[in-house]
């Protein structure tokens, strides 16, 4: 849907404004997140809209994983935490499969806090207490231990705190810089690039999202190529739910051409959240964004930028079958440049 065709659908915008809350919410139920977020271009009125609409779908999900969900989004807010994964995937799709757990990514400063938060105020408890006493040392050089190693953003996390409240799950993930998003730009699919702040969401690559593809990450495979077998498993959690995955992005395109480097998906783009392939969600109106022009810091000061990698096509890019490595480089002076597996 285009800014004409929402602008057109919605000219008389009284009358959607005129219908009560729960009504206009189903509507926006039925829209993709990005025609969501043209819906918010049209007028100020609309734009609150769909900023009250996502700040209760932020609202919810936590209200899913805690009994003072309050509380949470407090928390989040003070120590600058998002969530991401499955469950920021499904909200976000508004999907009907649920997820099975919440993560928490949070900077490398405020695990502690975190991790007691949900201990001491949502009842929580931690399954491997042995996280609290984790350092750096020989045994561990220059990344984390072996059960951090089923996230996708494994070399940018510090420690992963899981936590239990009868069926209830949470994984606290501890960035290895101040930035909590750094480990999601290294996710194993672009599926589940995403993530929910208190004030502000993002997509960092909406269309495949919205078709429910993924992209895998060439970091994370044997020879940027082939998917080893815990790849292989989450591949197969998320067919379950419809998803489809390729290595190279023609794969997913009908017919299979290359888009080029103006391309979101070229193995050779830089990305970063929030430019202008991304979506950005936000959670306040714009006449409230205007007094807290914060709304937007965890995009203007906790960003990272990336570039998938892998074999690229050929066209614009280079010869066919040249590789590009994949690379990620933190605002906060950590560079991470890797292989495959």
């Amino acid at each position: 849907m285009t800014l004409g065709q929402v602008s057109h659908v919605f000219q008389r915008t009284s009358s959607l404004m005129s219908l009560d809350r729960a009504t206009r919410h189903a509507i926006f139920d039925l829209l993709a997140p990005t025609d969501l977020a043209n819906v918010a271009l049209v007028c100020s009125a609309l734009d609150a809209e769909v900023a009250a609409y996502w700040k209760h779908q932020l609202a919810t999900l936590a209200a899913r994983f805690v009994e003072h969900p309050q509380a949470l989004l407090s928390t989040m807010q003070d120590y600058r935490v998002v969530f991401s994964g499955s469950a920021v995937l499904a909200a976000l799709l508004r999907a009907r499969w649920r997820p099975g757990d919440l993560d928490v990514y949070c900077p490398a400063e405020f695990f502690l806090a975190v991790v007691y938060h949900f201990a001491n105020i949502q009842g929580y408890q931690l399954e491997n207490p042995e996280v609290l006493g984790y350092e750096d040392d020989e045994a561990h050089p220059g990344g984390p231990p072996g059960w951090a190693l089923g996230y996708g953003g494994a070399p940018h996390i510090q420690s992963v705190a899981h936590m239990r409240k009868g069926d209830m799950e949470v994984d606290i993930i501890q960035s290895v810089t101040t930035s909590a998003i750094e480990p999601i730009a290294a996710f194993w699919t672009t599926a589940v690039q995403n993530f929910m702040s208190p004030k502000v969401f993002c997509m960092a690559y909406p269309t495949l999202t919205e078709q429910q593809c993924g992209l895998l990450a060439p970091v994370h495979l044997v020879d940027t190529e082939l998917p080893p077998p815990r790849i292989i498993e989450l591949i197969r959690k998320y067919e379950r739910r419809n998803f489809r995955f390729a290595v190279r992005p023609y794969a997913l395109q009908e017919p299979r051409t290359c888009l080029g480097q103006s391309s979101p998906d070229c193995p050779s783009s830089v990305r970063f959240f929030g430019d202008g392939h991304s979506t950005i969600f936000k959670t306040m109106g714009v006449n409230e964004r205007l007094h807290n022009p914060g709304w937007m810091d965890v995009l203007r000061r906790e960003n990272v930028i990336w570039w998938r990698g892998g074999r690229v096509c050929g066209e614009e890019c280079g010869t066919v079958g040249m590789r590009v490595w994949p690379g990620l480089v933190s605002d906060h002076g950590v560079h991470a440049t890797t292989g495959g597996l």
